[in-house]
């Protein structure tokens, strides 16, 4: 009776002990969000190594974060493990990348694997990403490069200018129009635009012929014949008359 009673409880140790190593390696695959130590307006991120084989056993979490608007990443290299045929489809189970936003752990991207990849341009809808890395210990590539930097609704890179607004119009008595154009983003953390917010022009017309161009080649190789050449009207303003050459 006493040895049935010892069998029992080491069995029912082994029993236990399977089930914390479990619980162990489950905690350890759950998205860990790192806090952003710096915003910054924009950079590039690479797998370890890269474009040499990225390191076995890894598993990565780093956080980007702009001062204000959105961030947009475009890939420029990817090439990890491919993925495996599971009973549940085709899954990547041993390298792989995994991008979810922090607040809302939000996924931007799923787990993504595979040989020289082309992936798409992803823009997230806060100021923070996590971006999490795990490879095995079997096989090693290349890895994966990005660059990404803080853009605004419209799509407009932080410190960038917008495009130009239309010309003002030349109203009766008016000698200058002109149009205007906008640095967009957060401007006290981040570059400011080069060049003016504005451009002006007169109003009045002018115009000039320019330079004549080539003569054509001529119609006939003997007797009559007749061969061209033009010149352009060179105006200030599309909407001014030709009459002014």
């Amino acid at each position: 009776m006493q040895i049935l009673e010892m069998s029992f409880y080491v069995r029912k140790f082994i029993v236990a002990s399977c089930f914390i190593v479990f619980s162990i390696n489950y905690i350890d695959q759950r998205d860990v969000i790192v806090p952003c130590a710096e915003p910054q307006c924009d950079g590039s991120l690479t797998s370890d190594n890269y474009p040499f084989n990225y390191p076995k056993l890894r598993n990565d979490n780093t956080t980007l974060c702009v001062p204000s608007g959105k961030i947009k990443i475009n890939w420029t290299d990817f090439s990890l493990e491919q993925p495996e045929h599971t009973g549940y489809g085709v899954e990547c189970v041993y390298d792989w990348i995994k991008i979810v936003e922090c607040e809302n752990q939000e996924i931007l991207l799923n787990k993504t694997c595979g040989r020289n990849l082309t992936l798409p341009t992803l823009t997230s809808n806060t100021n923070c990403i996590n971006i999490i890395f795990r490879t095995d210990g079997n096989w090693q590539f290349r890895g994966w490069n990005f660059t990404w930097n803080a853009v605004v609704d419209g799509g407009f890179k932080v410190g960038e200018w917008s495009d130009w607004s239309s010309w003002s119009d030349c109203a009766d008595g008016e000698e200058k129009r002109n149009r205007t154009r906008d640095c967009v983003g957060d401007l006290d953390t981040c570059p400011d635009c080069n060049g003016t917010r504005e451009q002006e022009e007169d109003c009045s017309c002018s115009g000039g012929w320019n330079s004549w161009k080539e003569w054509s080649i001529c119609s006939a190789t003997c007797g009559g014949g007749r061969r061209s050449r033009e010149r352009e009207c060179d105006l200030n303003r599309p909407e001014c008359k030709i009459e002014l050459c």
